[in-house]
């Protein structure tokens, strides 16, 4: 047999006329070790609660307008993103224009607060804004002539929230004498004129 040092000789020599060079073999990365196996537990998971849900903002439409049946939502919008008029709002219950409407004596001279899409807006100084409720009926915003100009203030569709004293029998018809408003940026579908 060949003593070692002969063959190492004869490897180096070999490796230094050889095309392709010698390379030192590398051992193969490790594997990655393997994770332990979930513990198993008798008791049960403590899940932690979700916090309470945001109203959703209304979904889009083609042309920028919304479907505006999340009234709860348009109505948190209205108060925290919406445009002050006046006093702007109190906290407080929206009535319906329909329940209104449907009693005026009872409601008359009373504060009452209602929500709706814009339906309509004085076109001579601006001075009342006329607001759909949830089951069709309109009633009016009305401002003091020249104190507000809702024309450049709110377009028909908007969402809107106003306050404000009751009058059965007001210049304009049933309306509400505001003492404030917000008038959301939401546009809806399908404005209609007064």
């Amino acid at each position: 047999m060949y003593p070692i040092r002969t063959l190492t000789a004869v490897m180096a020599l070999t490796c230094l006329f050889s095309m392709a060079g010698c390379k030192k073999e590398q051992a193969p990365p490790p594997a990655p070790p393997a994770s332990p196996p979930p513990a198993l537990s008798s008791a049960p998971k403590k899940e932690t609660p979700a916090p309470p849900a945001k109203p959703a903002a209304p979904e889009k439409q083609a042309g920028g307008a919304v479907d505006c049946a999340d009234r709860d939502a348009l109505t948190a919008e209205a108060r925290t993103k919406g445009t002050k008029v006046l006093a702007g709002l109190t906290d407080g219950e929206i009535m319906a224009q329909v329940d209104i409407l449907s009693a005026p004596d009872a409601h008359e001279g009373k504060k009452v607060r209602i929500a709706g899409t814009v339906t309509g807006i004085c076109p001579g100084m601006g001075c009342w804004l006329g607001l759909r409720g949830p089951k069709g009926k309109v009633l009016n915003l009305k401002v003091v002539d020249g104190v507000v100009d809702f024309r450049k203030l709110a377009k028909l569709g908007q969402f809107a929230i106003g306050e404000g004293v009751f009058n059965k029998t007001g210049h304009h018809g049933a309306q509400v004498k505001i003492t404030g408003a917000m008038i959301g940026p939401t546009v809806c579908n399908a404005p209609t004129k007064k």
